[in-house]
C-alpha cells in the first residue's frame, strides 16, 4: 500500500507479523520506561517502611 493512497482492497488492512511484533516490542519498552520511576519509588518506600517503628513514622516519608 502506498503511503498516500486510499484503501482499495482488504489486503491493505492486513498487518504483517513483523509489524505486529515490532509494535508489541515498542509498546512493551515504552510501558517499561514509564513504570520505572514508580518502581524505584516503591523500592525506596519499602526501605523506609521497614525502618518505621509505627505508621506515624511514614507520614514524614518524602518522595524527591
Amino acid at each position: 500500500m502506498k503511503n498516500n493512497s486510499h484503501i482499495e482492497k482488504f489486503e491493505d488492512l492486513i498487518t504483517s507479523r513483523e509489524q505486529t511484533r515490532a509494535g508489541f516490542i515498542q509498546f512493551a519498552l515504552e510501558k517499561n520506561r514509564r513504570s520505572t520511576p514508580y518502581i524505584e519509588d516503591a523500592k525506596t518506600f519499602k526501605i523506609y517502611a521497614s525502618k518505621a517503628v509505627s505508621p506515624d513514622d511514614l507520614l514524614y516519608y518524602r518522595r524527591d
